[in-house]
């Protein structure tokens, strides 16, 4: 699949807030402010259009997700069973 088929699947299935990389350096300044967020299909498919060659980011917060850097198995075990057993926020 490509870039952008993948990228309107996240957005379809998980409402993910994408960010468009060249490598793996976001574009633009101001890349992860709301309205640079790419959100829904049509933005996909304008930004894959003029660039089919770019890469692709998520932006954490705005979708909803975190990132655990696991340089330590036990800790990271830890953390983990500790996030099952507590409700998510409301």
């Amino acid at each position: 699949m490509s870039t952008a088929t993948w990228a309107e699947c996240y957005i379809d299935r998980f409402e993910f807030k994408l960010v468009p990389l060249r490598g793996k350096i976001p574009i633009g300044e101001a890349w992860n402010s709301d309205e640079n967020l790419i959100g829904t299909v049509d933005a996909v498919r304008a930004t894959w259009t003029r660039d089919p060659q770019l890469n692709l980011g998520v932006c954490l917060e705005p979708s909803c997700l975190v990132s655990l850097d696991a340089d330590n198995p036990e800790a990271a075990r830890l953390v983990l069973n500790s996030a099952a057993n507590t409700p998510p926020p409301r």
